[in-house]
């Protein structure tokens, strides 16, 4: 079997697989609410105000304050939001996936596990850490 034809067949079953299928719901979901859109652009515009109010001359202490406290207001809403809370769970579940396929891939073509990102795990790693 010729590579890309494994690789289009393996992405045919990850694509087809519970984990990514409830991906697709939870991002469907996370899209499709209104409220949570609502919450993230307005978040997004308080940013984007707050960096512009901190640039000027005379900074607006009471402004600052208030998108503050806004902004907190706002992550807080977004962040324990049910359908924002299962898409973020959906999404690294997917993501945890790619690593393992990767992982053994790595392991198939070398004979090794690869290391992970501190090499803890390695008997005797010889990897450089910056």
């Amino acid at each position: 079997m010729e590579i890309m034809q494994a690789a289009e067949q393996l992405g045919r079953a990850i694509k087809e697989s519970e984990l990514y299928r409830r991906f697709e719901s939870a991002k469907s979901a996370y899209e499709n609410d209104q409220t949570l859109m609502g919450y993230l652009g307005e978040y997004q515009a308080d940013k984007k105000t707050l960096e512009r109010a901190g640039q000027m001359e005379e900074v607006d202490t009471h402004l600052v304050d208030t998108l503050n406290e806004r902004i907190d207001e706002l992550y807080k809403l977004v962040t324990e939001n049910p359908v924002y809370i299962e898409y973020v769970g959906a999404q690294e579940a997917v993501n945890r996936l790619m690593e393992e396929v990767n992982i053994k891939i790595t392991h198939t073509i070398t004979g090794r596990m690869p290391c992970s990102h501190g090499c803890a795990d390695c008997a005797s790693c010889h990897h450089e850490h910056e």
